[in-house]
């Protein structure tokens, strides 16, 4: 029921109904060339185009990722913008055996998860100022999401090609469907309340799991390569308790109806 204006890098055809298409690229240009008086709520999703090439992915991370939202949210400020909400990453976190909780103390292992972690930071000191809410989320996966780890690990199963799995089953994830994460993103741009909330989808699941599943959805098993593990046991996966009771957050679409919709 929003009126959508929304940023690309490049020059995006106006599709009928959709968003009002205003062209930035937040490495290069300060902010969008919009009427922030009329803006109620912003949702900072801009992601940086290269993430773990360190360290020449250093500048591009941190302006995208620190930079931009500053500038966001300072315009947002100054304007007097109802809501802000930041998305980040499962990326802050890292050595976790659990689902991480929204309260777990941030230990980013990559220059990506330590700048999305700044960008936390940053946002949750402009409460007060405005109401700010911090997003993170956990392997989101569909239609349209060529970057998307899932996305690029279904693609090579359904192409015969090796995927990689470090150690006898590789780390702990739980996808989420895109409708879901959109949904999730809609729910606390609405509301008021501040803090961290996870988004992710209800299925837990090994990362050798995943790939079985993926293969049984599309008809071929997968090519596992396995790999000494990298350390002990890892979790990549989100509690999203707070989000189920702050938000009313509830993934409808589960894993093997996902992947069916994304192989089919």
């Amino acid at each position: 029921g929003r009126r959508v204006v929304a940023t690309t890098t490049t020059d995006a055809e106006r599709d009928a109904g959709g968003p009002d298409w205003v062209r930035w690229d937040a490495l290069d240009e300060s902010l969008p060339d919009v009427d922030w008086t009329e803006v109620d709520a912003i949702i900072h999703l801009a992601a940086p185009r290269s993430l773990f090439d360190f360290p020449a992915c250093a500048e591009p991370v941190f302006r995208t990722c620190v930079d931009a939202v500053f500038r966001l949210l300072e315009a947002a400020r100054h304007a007097g913008v109802r809501r802000f909400v930041m998305a980040s990453s499962g990326d802050v976190l890292d050595d976790l055996h659990a689902p991480a909780t929204e309260g777990e103390a941030v230990h980013p292992r990559s220059f990506y998860g330590a700048a999305k972690a700044a960008a936390e930071l940053m946002t949750q000191h402009y409460d007060g100022m405005l109401s700010t809410a911090v997003a993170r989320i956990f392997h989101p996966y569909g239609p349209g999401g060529d970057r998307f780890v899932i996305n690029r690990v279904i693609a090579r199963v359904r192409a015969g090609l090796d995927v990689t799995v470090e150690g006898d089953d590789g780390i702990i994830l739980n996808p989420i469907w895109i409708d879901d994460l959109a949904e999730g993103f809609a729910l606390a741009v609405e509301r008021n309340d501040g803090g961290i909330f996870h988004f992710a989808g209800e299925d837990v699941l090994s990362f050798r799991s995943l790939l079985h599943m993926i293969g049984e959805a599309a008809g071929r098993p997968p090519r596992i390569v396995g790999l000494p593990p990298a350390g002990e046991g890892q979790s990549h996966c989100g509690d999203c308790a707070r989000s189920r009771r702050h938000l009313g957050f509830r993934p409808v679409v589960g894993l093997r109806e996902g992947l069916a919709r994304m192989v089919g």
